[in-house]
């Protein structure tokens, strides 16, 4: 007979038929998991997007309602400063009340001098411990504070390249040390970032407020407007301090 009509002929053509039915299951298979596993990554994407929406508008209330405690916090100390007419006082209520608005380890308020060229740092602290007076020179142009009171103007640094606890050279000379000390006689810390705001009446540069911190990078835009504010109260109560002084 015929090739076509042959047994194995036909078997041939059942093991095409029984082969193509397999491969078309395990392709229809592999179709249908891999539709599968792309339904389960849109679901995973679109529950992570949810979750992302949801914490971005949670972190959202939370800093809203932080920056309205701040609001509020800031308004009370600003009475509080801008009502006495006593330097240390003013200072004392602002110290007060800043480690409570601001994470840092450090605050000082320095007052410009400007026939000495200098700024004198003569109330700050280290967390609960008070810094001896000491002095930036308006001719070291490295020192942070040195360039905030000359060019006017708020600085951020997140990486301080120096070490903030030793004096500038002309200071070092001037005072006959080389490093700020504490109160109790230990030596200041070396921070690592920190923010400097000019203390300002009327166009007139009078100091600067600056916070720093052991932690690089400590520092960002909600620090900066508190300590912006603050600057501000502090700038009023000394231009009063001073006239009533005269």
């Amino acid at each position: 007979p015929p090739y076509w009509r042959t047994w194995w002929w036909y078997l041939g053509w059942l093991v095409v038929m029984v082969a193509s039915g397999v491969w078309l299951y395990r392709n229809r298979l592999q179709r249908i998991r891999q539709h599968e596993q792309y339904l389960a990554e849109r679901v995973k994407q679109q529950t992570q997007e949810i979750l992302s929406q949801k914490n971005r508008a949670d972190m959202q209330r939370v800093l809203a309602e932080r920056a309205r405690n701040d609001i509020g916090r800031l308004s009370e100390v600003g009475l509080q400063i801008t009502a006495s007419l006593d330097v240390k006082c003013i200072l004392d209520t602002l110290y007060a009340h800043v480690f409570g608005l601001i994470d840092a380890t450090t605050i000082g308020v320095g007052f410009v001098d400007w026939d000495n060229r200098q700024i004198n740092f003569d109330y700050c602290m280290q967390g609960e411990q008070r810094i001896l007076p000491y002095a930036r020179s308006l001719d070291a142009p490295e020192q942070p504070a040195s360039q905030c009171v000359l060019q006017g103007k708020e600085l951020i640094i997140d990486d301080i390249a120096h070490d903030s606890s030793r004096l500038d050279v002309i200071m070092a000379q001037k005072m006959g040390m080389n490093v700020t000390a504490l109160e109790n006689g230990g030596r200041t810390e070396d921070s690592r970032s920190g923010i400097y705001v000019p203390i300002m009446h009327g166009g007139r540069v009078m100091g600067v407020l600056g916070v720093l911190s052991l932690r690089r990078n400590a520092f960002g835009q909600n620090e900066l407007n508190i300590l912006r504010t603050l600057a501000t109260y502090v700038a009023v109560a000394y231009d009063n301090a001073e006239a009533y002084r005269r």
